[in-house]
């Protein structure tokens, strides 16, 4: 029988932080899921982790290998973790399991999430899933609140390979447009991550396919008012703080 999660976990680096993942996972009141590691690592992590399932990758970009998992996965719901993301109570799967059955399957079921920023304590974000808030560029890198029906990830193709930042936002403009569609929010934070610093190289990628993307969907008029009611000043603190850190680390 087929498991009802596929639950990848995509070990690019942080892999000291793998243990914290999985054991949230293996924690789970739920137990009808499977976990899949994709890496370039694959024979260091079938090492440490016999049980699992290990996948390889030639390199670590990261739509390559979502869309790995999505080649193995058996799951009928896919969710996608960085080594350090980890489940905030046992019942975390149970409460989606339950929250998708209730509303029929929708092809996404997405959450409320923790966001941080430098020096700053973390804040609860929730926001609707429509055309004015992926036009705003709103929704987050990460996919760790995000959970995607694998009939729906297939049918789209899969994460666009061109895009090494971004790929998650990328995919939800196109899901956006699927005629039908159905998707659950839940404001319950189900999910967190270890606080990880952001390069500078990092930072301009995310600008840059965060533009592209726009185009991309809606048009220029998009992609430019996107750049101008970001908040430049708290980039320029973030940028600051990035190059003070590189600054100390070099001279030490």
């Amino acid at each position: 029988m087929d498991p009802y999660f596929s639950i990848v976990i995509l070990a690019r680096s942080g892999l000291h932080l793998l243990p914290l993942t999985i054991e949230t996972i293996k924690s789970q009141s739920e137990k009808e899921f499977e976990v899949i590691v994709v890496s370039n690592s694959k024979q260091e992590i079938a090492r440490l982790y016999p049980d699992l399932r290990v996948c390889q990758v030639k390199d670590k970009e990261i739509s390559q290998m979502m869309n790995e998992g999505i080649r193995v996965a058996k799951g009928r719901y896919l969710q996608f973790l960085d080594p350090g993301d980890r489940f905030l109570s046992h019942q975390g799967l149970s409460y989606l399991r339950q929250l998708i059955q209730d509303s029929r399957e929708p092809h996404l079921v997405y959450s409320g999430f923790l966001m941080r920023g430098p020096d700053e304590p973390p804040q609860a974000v929730s926001f609707s899933f429509n055309q004015e808030t992926l036009q705003k560029g709103m929704f987050p890198s990460h996919f760790r609140s995000s959970w995607f029906r694998r009939d729906s990830l297939q049918d789209l193709g899969g994460f666009d390979e061109m895009f090494s930042y971004r790929p998650a936002f990328d995919f939800l403009c196109r899901l956006y447009q699927k005629k039908n569609l159905k998707v659950v929010y839940s404001r319950r934070v189900l999910t967190d991550s270890e606080p990880l610093s952001v390069s500078p190289k990092e930072m301009v990628g995310y600008v840059e396919e965060t533009c592209r993307i726009l185009y991309r969907h809606f048009g220029l008029w998009h992609a430019l008012r996107w750049i101008f009611v970001q908040d430049h000043l708290k980039m320029l603190r973030w940028t600051v703080r990035l190059v003070k850190q590189a600054f100390w680390k070099s001279s030490e």
